[in-house]
């Protein structure tokens, strides 16, 4: 068993009020530690009880998830590229529920499909919040334990080229080592 690496489009971020230590935090705090990974702009956030739900604008979700879609295709432009711009042509004539939907009910070969986990957050925040992010992976690099990590390279190696203006973009290798 391994652990996969996903690149995921978060559509709803699950935050409990009390990180691993029994800390407690508010809203307000939990949005600040979020907000330096992610655009809290971007989400409505719902105060519940024992925790806070951040849930991706509609508006901003319906105008942006399939140009977003197509452009990390065309940075991936790996194995998967084709597949996955054949699926997000497909959605296009889809309403933002009806592709929802589709995409949970769907998986494809390609790394497109509707994906939720629990993780803590030491990657986002020192605080070490138990959150859930969820929403639709597009891509999903083999089991992390077997060190199959070809689409993520080529996916950092692209970000890298895309990104610099600087000359030296064109001599970066990604290893592992």
């Amino acid at each position: 068993m391994g652990q996969f690496i996903r690149l995921r489009l978060t559509n709803e971020l699950y935050v409990l009020k009390k990180d691993r230590w029994g800390c407690a935090y508010d809203s307000d705090r939990i949005t600040d530690m979020l907000n330096s990974w992610f655009n809290m702009q971007l989400y409505d956030a719902e105060e519940l009880e024992d925790s806070v739900l951040f849930t991706l604008k509609k508006d901003v979700f319906q105008e942006h998830f399939l140009s977003f879609l197509m452009e990390q295709t065309q940075i991936m432009h790996d194995f998967d590229a084709e597949e996955i711009k054949e699926e997000v042509e497909a959605l296009k004539s889809r309403s933002l529920p009806d592709y929802m939907k589709w995409i949970k009910e769907n998986r494809m070969p390609s790394c497109l499909w509707y994906g939720k986990c629990t993780i803590v957050s030491p990657l986002y925040c020192s605080e070490k919040l138990y959150m859930s992010a969820d929403g639709v992976d597009y891509l999903v690099e083999g089991k992390a334990v077997m060190e199959c990590y070809d689409s993520l390279f080529t996916y950092i190696h692209n970000m890298i080229r895309k990104t610099s203006a600087n000359p030296l973009k064109d001599t970066v290798a990604v290893l592992l080592d």
